[in-house]
């Protein structure tokens, strides 16, 4: 997957709070972490306010994170 600086995961008001794809990232990771399962595929889209092309950013990057801490492969 590509990098995408130009998407944000905070809130900008305070910079501290996610947003709702931070949400959706961190609720990914979650779902990997606690299950063991690749969040990569799910058809979740936060109630049709993420993107399908946003959601499998996400999805990739929990999933490559979690493999990383965990290592898994």
């Amino acid at each position: 997957y590509s990098r995408r600086p130009d998407m944000l995961l905070h809130k900008s008001f305070d910079g501290s709070h996610p947003n709702k794809e931070g949400t959706y990232l961190a609720a990914a990771t979650v779902f990997a972490s606690l299950y063991g399962v690749s969040p990569v595929g799910l058809s979740y889209d936060y109630f049709g306010e993420i993107d399908a092309k946003t959601a499998l950013f996400l999805q990739t990057v929990a999933e490559d994170t979690v493999e990383q801490f965990y290592g898994r492969n």
